[in-house]
């Protein structure tokens, strides 16, 4: 090290991380959700920043004729888990766009 220059590190503890799993019904067909769900997931993989590490779509149910439970997957940095929720929650809607309703 030359003389004169001060080296140092600031040591910063990690904020923890949380997955959180959202269960959203969606009141069209299978059909019509998948004519959507490219740009919903491409929407969502767009969220990736610092706080959130990963947003995917991780399952897509029928339930009857005229639904579909979507489940997507949040992994974000947050001081707790209801932080991570609120998080979340955020990049879903966002994600969702004017489409939230259905």
């Amino acid at each position: 090290m030359l003389p004169g220059i001060l080296a140092s590190m600031i040591a910063r503890r990690a904020r923890p991380r949380f997955t959180v799993r959202l269960e959203v019904p969606r009141a069209e067909s299978l059909r019509a959700w998948g004519a959507v769900a490219a740009d919903f997931e491409r929407s969502l993989a767009e969220q990736v920043s610092p706080v959130v590490s990963e947003a995917r779509v991780e399952s897509e149910t029928r339930r009857g004729p005229d639904s579909v439970r979507v489940r997507i997957a949040v992994t974000a940095g947050a001081a707790d888990v209801g932080q991570a929720a609120v998080i979340a929650w955020d990049v879903f809607r966002t994600a969702a766009g004017e489409d939230i309703a259905a």
